[in-house]
């Protein structure tokens, strides 16, 4: 690919996972999402995320991956009653694997995230571009999940690495489906702090 995107957001990979909480009725749910923002000739998202870092006084907490200052990996992890299937707290949000605090200052974060995610939620499958080194290398690998290797769970599942990064994690569907379920979670978490 020569690098040049038509939305500014690129190799756009996603992912969830529960994990039941060892004597009880509840189970750990995570939602992922890994992305490069770009300034192009159709809009400056990369120096916009900067932008909104900067002004919420993220110093405090945001981190850039060392890899790649473009990269933004966002999460929300909330506790769900399995009884029950409801969600039974709110979710928090992670950027760059740290929590991200709800106040004041960072609303217009959660505000910027919230229409991003919105954005990949509704792309057409030709606007999704893909980078294979960023998919097949070391960020798609071990970045869109912390702590897990997708080659490691792709052999698990018995699927070849690519087939299985194509078709799972950065799939077009599974980067939309994540990215409304991060955006359902970012705007629950702005409605219970305006409350």
């Amino acid at each position: 690919m020569n690098g040049i995107t038509f939305t500014g957001i690129k190799n756009i990979g996603a992912c969830g996972f529960s994990r039941k909480i060892p004597n009880s009725e509840h189970a750990i749910v995570k939602n992922n999402l890994i992305l490069q923002l770009t300034d192009d000739y159709n809009g400056r998202d990369l120096t916009s995320f900067e932008e909104v870092i900067k002004n919420c006084n993220a110093k405090k907490w945001f981190r850039n991956f060392p890899e790649d200052n473009r990269i933004i990996h966002i999460m929300t992890e909330y506790q769900t009653d399995l009884s029950k299937e409801v969600e039974s707290i709110y979710p928090s949000l992670y950027l760059n694997y740290n929590p991200v605090p709800v106040n004041k200052e960072t609303l217009p974060l959660f505000s910027y995230i919230a229409k991003l995610t919105r954005r990949i939620f509704n792309m057409k499958d030709s606007e999704f571009k893909r980078d294979s080194d960023f998919v097949y290398g070391p960020i798609g690998r071990i970045c869109l999940i912390p702590e897990y290797d997708m080659l490691a769970i792709a052999k698990n599942l018995k699927y070849k690495f690519r087939n299985f990064m194509n078709e799972v994690p950065f799939s077009n569907q599974s980067s939309r489906q994540f990215a409304e379920k991060i955006n359902e979670n970012i705007n629950k978490q702005m409605i219970d702090y305006l409350r």
